[in-house]
């Protein structure tokens, strides 16, 4: 979901005015995955809580674990290739088990 070629195809493919919900316990992902979404024209839109939480987000509710969110919304057809080196990819991170 990080990745810039999937980033631009979902834009293209998306209706305008749609959205994405990003969601992720790893920070460093969270970033590349922000920089990427952003990078490719979606909008980023105000944090708010999510309606729904995954299985997921709800285990780590109760461990007190931190979930990254990021809703973002496909402004319109132009999509503009991305210029950039980045492939989305390019992030580390160490995962605690």
């Amino acid at each position: 979901m990080v990745d810039a070629d999937f980033a631009l195809r979902a834009r293209a493919l998306l209706v305008p005015g749609g959205l994405v919900d990003f969601r992720t316990d790893v920070p460093a992902y969270a970033r590349e995955g922000e920089q990427t979404w952003l990078e490719a024209g979606f909008e980023k839109l105000p944090d708010q809580p999510p309606e729904i939480l995954s299985t997921r987000e709800r285990r780590y509710a109760i461990t007190g674990q931190p979930v990254f969110r990021a809703r973002f919304r496909n402004p319109g057809p132009e999509v503009r290739p991305l210029r950039t080196d980045r492939t989305g990819r390019d992030w580390r991170d160490v995962r605690r088990k």
